[in-house]
């Protein structure tokens, strides 16, 4: 058997801040299904951090990869037939369900303890 110290989870989320991103870094986005008004299933994605405003004319995009691919080398410049990833964008106010490693484990810790309350 393994034991976490037990620790105390905040009230309120705390997603990344642009300013905290780090390319080639992982991070983690956790959402409900609408039809999830208890918020008890949550639905969680890995990716990674490549950048902000890859085209010429952009301002304020962030771009995440896959976690996956990005894993498997697979590149936005690489060769369209090298392999296939999922972008992801958003400006920097959609990073609101985007969390660092120990935020997310304080995301998901919280969604066990309303599962457990639920029964």
């Amino acid at each position: 058997m393994i034991h976490f110290n037990e620790r105390e989870l905040p009230m309120a989320a705390y997603p990344v801040n642009l300013n905290q991103l780090v390319t080639g870094k992982a991070y983690y986005q956790i959402t409900y299904d609408g039809d999830d008004k208890d918020m008890e299933a949550p639905l969680v994605l890995s990716m990674v951090f490549i950048g902000m405003n890859i085209d010429d004319d952009e301002t304020d995009t962030v771009y995440f990869q896959d976690a996956l691919s990005y894993d498997f080398g697979i590149r936005l410049s690489d060769d369209p037939e090298s392999g296939t990833f999922m972008l992801f964008r958003c400006t920097p106010d959609g990073l609101g369900a985007i969390f660092e490693f120990d935020q997310a484990l304080d995301e998901l810790m919280k969604c066990s303890i309303r599962r457990q309350r639920g029964k």
